[in-house]
This record gives structure tokens, sequence and C-alpha cells, in this order.
């Protein structure tokens, strides 16, 4: 039974109408046909045929059942496909306008409104179905931009003409649109358009237009207000036409007692609808003031529309006419030489500061300020985790400079995180274990499998030996009961998760000679992915295994246990390592795009700005522990903490700063430092007040791409001779101070890849964060740029792998098993590409992180071990 939704009356399931002329049928998703009356059965052996103009609907697929057994019976043949809406006919649907005072048909052509932009018209429109279907249908305007019109109702349920229900339907399409300069005074032509579902097409179109009165609306503004000068001053008068339609305006100013003389660039201005001009206006005095008192000129400018009456409200502004020689001056002069004198013979000598940042202690800093004659106590602040705490990391005012005798000195002290690594205690006795970890502040945890016994060795532990902890927790640890055996190998051997070296390392401990007595009866690992880690460690180990922490990047949460290696139900000797691989979390990745600074999860995702960025800034680069980002904006590099506002470091007049990378200590940062067409590579020590010491190469310009080498002995930068782009490569840099901050240390760049051939070379290259691999984008091997690994000193390439894969920039993810590509045809610089992560151990995989972008940056994200 069917239940009108109008009356509540029942009907049955084959009526089309109910009783009170309400349609039953109504289908708002999908094409429906009518109901059509029943037909006598055909003759024995005929077929029935299909009734004139409706669709044949096929019968409801059998509902699909479990497959029969064995050699049952065969399968029933699938359902046919369902039936595709049939074509629209041209004349299916009708489609009139008319405007609210008239009536349909009284208007030959288009329907035309008149109105002022930010007021409303309306049109009606009278729908018909014609067609022999039940329909909906969406209605629209296409020729007007959104926002500018609405529909009421904006969709129609109506049944066919003449089957006894409603079938045509008045609709009102109001036109409404901005005061704003976009709706240009003019005819907007559009069409009123209707959409049918049942169809999925247009099914029928009526035109009309709107004409746009023009209005006016004119602003103006005086930048500045007040300005001072002898000979004259100078003004801009801004005009903005805020209208829709074009004006011309005559610019006009004058003083209160018309002395003044004023001069606009252009009297007369004409603005198209939206703009604004800026127009100099320069004021002029009647005559000079020898010597005096500033006398204030003021003076109104306007805009004069030329063709309405529109009044614009004037600007107000002050001339101060200043004399060229003020009353009070011989007095001042013979002042101030006075003073001077007294100032001259009073000055103390200027002492040079030393560079505390050498210093081994706070206590041998204050000596070398008594020594300088300086303020012994300097002042302190202090910066968590990035570097030795206690260390000194920077001082302002810097090293070398001539300061007075007794001022003080700012040093920037690292303080610690509250965290300290956890020792190693594998391989010890439980009692030499308990005296490890209290010497160390922690102390000794849950000692599993039972039962305790204090002379049982120690084959794993959780946390893993150098993860952060904080003083005073408690280390889980897990024994093995029985004489000392060889290593289990079978975590080792099922472990084919990328870095599964790790893993076999952090168990090197019971590799050499403290490792559990594997071989006995194999057990099932059991399931224990998802638990918290000392809950399936423990699980394990009453499984009679033992469980090694393992740290890997992962999507999920950081600390989540991901998985077992061997997997869950594998079977193993008892005794046998078993790896818990525990999420380190996923590094963010920065980049930019032409609106700024992006952030993008390691693993995807949805990429968002960087608060405290704007468009336009560029090339970010995280400090060493993931805490401050430092990035070009405009010509300077800013410092800040990712999220919030920064600050300029480095700023220099007349230049620009490219480039910039963070040592892998966090306390240096090299740039690119460009002075017209010359780039020179620039280390600066990151302080409060930074400066950079740059390494002056006149026949050689680098920038485009920086890599620090782990150690930080190397750089590695991209390079051309000056004058010739089209022969280019990679330049290195080498010192003997590692981080070394001082242009001296590092001596003249040499070539280090081919640049013989013209065209043809290294563009981009990157260390690994181990120091044992280089990535290189080249093009030597033929065709476009292409990624290259191989050793850290095989500048030449001549063992390097070529992978397939497109690659203008490189940047190595922190664990060094995937890298970050980014790849524009022709590798053009300033020209974003496709941004994605791809493993040299899976050279057929690349996952695709930012459709555009460039310069991508990994956060230094630790996996503990």
């Amino acid at each position: 039974m069917r239940t009108c939704a109008s009356c509540g009356r029942q009907n049955p399931d084959d009526q089309d109408f109910c009783a009170c002329g309400e349609y039953l049928r109504w289908d708002p998703t999908s094409f429906v046909p009518a109901v059509a009356a029943p037909e006598p059965p055909p003759p024995a052996g005929e077929e029935a045929p299909a009734a004139a103009g409706v669709p044949v609907t096929p019968p409801p697929a059998a509902p699909v059942g479990p497959a029969p057994p064995a050699g049952g019976a065969p399968p029933p043949p699938p359902a046919p496909p369902a039936a595709a809406p049939p074509p629209i006919a041209p004349d299916a649907v009708a489609l009139t306008l008319r405007l609210p005072d008239g009536s349909y048909g009284e208007t030959e052509g288009t329907v035309t409104v008149a109105l002022e932009p930010g007021g409303r018209a309306m049109v009606r429109a009278l729908v018909r179905n014609q067609d022999a279907i039940v329909d909906n249908y969406d209605l629209g305007v296409v020729g007007l931009p959104d926002g500018w019109w609405s529909v009421s109702p904006p969709t129609l349920y109506l049944v066919p003409m003449g089957a006894g229900g409603t079938y045509e339907q008045e609709v009102e399409v109001r036109i409404h649109p901005p005061r704003t300069p976009e709706a240009q005074a003019r005819t907007w032509s559009f069409d009123v358009v209707v959409h049918s579902r049942a169809h999925g097409a247009q099914a029928a179109a009526a035109p009309a237009s709107a004409e746009l009165a023009p209005y006016q609306d004119v602003r103006t503004d005086l930048t500045p207000d007040r300005r001072r000068g002898r000979r004259r001053a100078t003004f801009s008068f801004g005009v903005e036409n805020r209208a829709n339609a074009p004006i011309s305006v005559a610019l006009q100013a004058q003083d209160a007692d018309g002395e003044v003389r004023f001069h606009f660039a252009q009297p007369t201005v004409a603005i198209d609808p939206g703009e604004r001009v800026e127009v100099p206006l320069v004021a002029r005095p009647p005559k000079p003031i020898w010597i005096g008192r500033p006398v204030d000129r003021r003076f109104e400018a306007t805009a004069a529309p030329q063709t309405s009456d529109l009044v614009v409200a004037p600007q107000g502004g002050t001339f101060r006419q200043a004399p060229w020689l003020p009353v009070w001056l011989m007095t001042a002069f013979t002042v101030l030489v006075a003073v001077v004198a007294a100032v001259l013979l009073l000055l103390p000598k200027n002492v040079t500061v030393p560079d505390l940042t050498r210093a081994p202690s706070r206590f041998a800093a204050e000596q070398q300020l008594v020594k300088a004659g300086l303020a012994p106590i300097p002042n302190v602040t202090t910066v968590t985790g990035t570097g030795q705490p206690g260390a000194i990391i920077a001082q302002t005012p810097q090293a070398g400079k001539k300061v007075k005798r007794g001022s003080k000195v700012t040093i920037q002290v690292v303080v610690g995180s509250g965290q300290q690594p956890v020792p190693s205690v594998v391989g010890l006795k439980v009692q030499d274990a308990a005296v490890a970890l209290d010497t160390a502040g922690f102390k000794l945890g849950e000692m599993l499998p039972p039962p305790p016994d204090p002379q049982a060795t120690i084959g794993s532990q959780i946390p893993a030996a150098g993860k952060p902890a904080r003083p005073g927790d408690a280390i889980m640890v897990f024994v093995v009961h029985g004489a000392p055996a060889a290593a289990s190998t079978a975590a080792a051997a099922s472990s084919t998760a990328p870095g599964a070296a790790a893993g076999a390392a952090a168990g090197a401990g019971a590799a050499a000679g403290t490792a559990p007595v594997a071989g006995g009866k194999p057990v099932a690992i059991p399931k224990v992915a998802g638990k918290p880690v000392a809950a399936a460690a423990a699980a394990l180990a009453a499984a009679k295994l033992l469980p090694t922490e393992v740290q890997r990047y992962d999507a999920s949460r950081a600390g989540t246990l991901v998985r077992t290696v061997p997997a869950a139900g594998a079977k193993v000797p008892a005794g046998s390592q078993v790896q818990l691989i525990v999420s380190a979390g996923f590094p963010t990745l920065l980049f930019d795009t032409p609106a700024g600074l992006m952030s993008i999860g390691g693993a995807g995702g949805q990429a968002t700005q960087v608060a405290g960025t704007k468009a336009g800034d560029t090339e970010p680069t995280w400090s060493a522990d993931g805490t401050r980002i430092a990035y070009v904006s405009g010509p300077d590099i800013i410092l800040a903490e990712p999220g919030k506002p920064g600050a300029a470091i480095l700023h220099r007049a007349g230049s620009t700063f490219r480039d910039p990378a963070f040592a892998p200590s966090g306390r240096v940062l090299a740039v690119v430092r460009r002075t017209g067409d010359d780039g020179d590579l620039c280390l600066a020590a990151v302080a409060v007040t930074t400066a950079e010491d740059c390494i002056a190469e006149p026949n050689t310009d680098v920038g485009r791409s920086v890599s620090w080498s782990p150690d930080g002995r190397q750089l590695l930068v991209a390079g051309h001779p000056k004058g010739d782009p089209n022969t280019f490569g990679l330049v290195l840099y080498r010192s003997a101070v590692p981080f070394s901050a001082k242009a001296a240390d590092w001596g003249k760049g040499d070539v280090v890849t081919d640049a013989t051939r013209p065209g043809v070379g290294a563009l981009a290259g990157a260390f690994s964060p181990d120091g044992r691999q280089l990535a290189v984008a080249a093009n030597t091997a033929g065709g476009g740029f292409q990624l290259f690994v191989t050793t850290a000193d095989d500048f030449k390439l001549s063992k390097a792998k070529p992978y397939n894969v497109a690659a203008c920039l490189v940047s190595w993810r922190p664990d060094g098993l995937e890298l970050a590509i980014v790849a524009n045809p022709g590798c053009r610089d300033g020209v974003d590409g496709q941004i994605a992560r791809f493993a040299p151990a899976q050279p057929d995989r690349t996952v695709p992180l930012a459709a555009s972008g460039a310069h991508p940056a990994w956060q230094p994200l630790s996996t503990g071990g």
C-alpha cells in the first residue's frame, strides 16, 4: 500500500494518483515511467508489445544466493543491466518567460529587466511537462555570475501534461547583481535553463537580459596629510572609482589664503570601474622664508566628476613651509661645538668583543669579558635542545665588534629538554644493569619472563637504548635464563620492512653472547599490534620470545605498535627475537608555492599554509631539532617557530638572500647572497643578531641547491661559471672545522661533477642523513634530468645508479629511506613542479604528495635509535 503524503489515505501499490488528486509515485533522484493501464494477456506463444511512449522497465533481478556446491546445478545467469533513460525530445518541456506585471506571450523575443546594481528584479517562468514521463526539473541561469541570481523554487516535480496532476508550474527568477564595479553598466544577456533529472540533460532554455544602470561612487585620499619643505612639498592624491561605469574627474587644490601654487601631474584623469589612480600633487610656497619659524599652510584637494553633479568630499592637507635658517641656529651651533668638545674629551676607549662561543664554560666566558674590559656578568637568554646543555651558541654584540668599555654582552645558552637518552643494559647481568640505570638517573623496571633471577643476562630492553626518557622512568628488561647461546636470526631473516638493519642493530648486544637460548620448541607469535608497547612485550615474553623495540616512520600516531617482525602467527623457535615495530610518527614536509609556505604530512594528505607566513615566502629549511624554520621573504632570511610570525635575521641593503640550509647541528646557516648577477656562498651563526661571512669567488656564480654533509665538513652547492649558466655542475666546499660559520675555514670551492659539456651536468645534490649516499639530479645519461644515487664520494657519478624518475630538486627524509623529489619540464628555476616521495629500494613506486610546489624540506624527526 502507498500512503498519500497529502491526505494520509492508503492506496494500492499499482495506483498512480490518490483520490485527493495527489501524485503517489514521486522519486526525486531517478527516472520513473508513468504507470500504464494493464494490457490484456497476449495470445499463447506471443510476446506482449511494449506500451507506446512508455519505457519498458525490466523485471528486478533475482537476489544472488550462495554458490551451489560442486557438482550441483549451474548458477543462474546474471541480471540484465538497468535500462538507460531515453533521449529527451526537443518539445518535451515548454518554458515561457514574462515580467511580473505582464502576461506570457505578450513580449516578443527576449524578456528584459532594468535595474541598478544592488537592486532586485524578477522574471516569472512557466515550465510545462510535455513529455510522457514523470520528471524532476532543476532551474538555473546561465550567463550571469554566481550570486547574481536565484530561482524559487529551484526544483519542480511535474507529471506529464494530461495525466491528471500538476504538469506545469510557475517559478520566480530573481536578478540581484551586487553594487560593485564588477556589475558593469551594460546589457547582460542570459538564459533561463531547465535541466531534466530523468534524462540527465538540458530540457529547455529561454533568453532574457538585464540592463544594469550606471551609478557613481568616487573616493579620494591624500598621503601624507602633512609634509614639510622649504621650496616645495610633494603629496600623492588618490582617486578610486568604486562605481560600475568609467568616470572622468578634474583635480583641484586650494589653500585658504590662495597663496600656495599647486600642480597636479594630471589635472584630469579618466578612471575605469574598480580602478584607482595616484596623481602626484606638488605644493610650492609664494616665497621662501630665509630665517624665522615654520609656517603651516592648510589646503584642500578635490576631485570633481565632469559628467555629473556628484559632490566628492575634499581631502585636507598641510604644507609646512620650513625656513632656511632657524632663529636659534647660531646659539645652537655654539652650544653644539662645546658639547662635542666635551664628549670627545670624556669618551672612553672602545674595546673589542671576544668570541664567547668558543668558551668551554660560563666561568671561562666571564674571564674573557673581564680581560677585555667589559661587564663581567653577561645577559643570558636560553634556548632548548639545539646543542650540548651549557654551551654558548650565540652572542650580541658579535665577536670582533668595537664597543664601549664596560658594556654588557648578551649570550645565548643551551639548556636541557628535561629528557636524556636511555643507556644500553643489553648483555649485562640484572644486578649490573640496575646499577647502570641508577647511575644514569633511571630505575630498573619489570623483569620478564619470571622468575626473577639477579644472575640472569638481559637480552633486550624497553625503551630501547638511545631513546629519550625522563629521569626516574622505569626501564623494562627481558632476561635470558640459562647459558648464553648464539643469537637467533629469526627476526632478521624474516624482516622485509625498510630499515630492518636498524632492528638487527637493536639486538646487537644479544648477538654478542647474551641472546636467549633459541632452537627450542616452535611457538606462534601472538597478535599484539595496537596494544601498548609494554603490554605487547609482556605477551611476547610470556610466549617465551625475546621482544625488542624498533622505531619506524609510520602514518599512525607516534607510539602506536604497528606490527611485529616476524608477523603475528608465524612460528619461530622459543627464545627467538621478535621486533616490535613502533610508530615514530611521520615527519612534516614543508614546501613553497606562489601562495606561500605549505605544510603536509609526509605520508600524504591535504597541504595547508604555514601560519605566520605570507604569499611570496619561499625556500624553507628546518633547524636540526625541528623547532625552528628559516625561509626567504623578499630579500631577507626570516627565522621563526612554525606557526608563529618570525623576524629577519639576515638583511643586506642592495643584496638578496636565497637557498638557506640549516647545518645538522642547528647552529649555523649556509645561504647564498646575491648582489647583482653574482651569487656567493655565505655562513652565519644563528642568533638574535646574525651577520653573514661570505666566500667571495668573482668567477663563480652559485645558488639553487645547498646541502650539508652530516659531519659538517662539506657543503655541496649548485653553481656555474659567471656569465655562462649553460655550463653547470656541483661545487664542493671543505672545512677542517665542523659546522664552521667562518668563510676562511672553507676556502674556495671545487667543481666536482662533470661540467665539460654545455647543457649537460648536475643541477642539485644532497648527502644522505647517514653520510653514506649522495642523491643527484642530473641529465648526464642523456634525455631529461633524472635521479642518480651513489656513494657519498662518487661526484663523477661513475658508480651511480640511475632511476627512471624525473628530478630537479632532491631532499632526503631524515631516516635516509626515501627522498622528496621535485620535477618540472626542463627543470626551470623558479617554476613549481610535482612533489613526490621516492624510495630507492622500491624503484617502481612513486607517491605523489603535492601537484605543484618547490624546495621540499623534511622536519627532523628522530626514530629514537
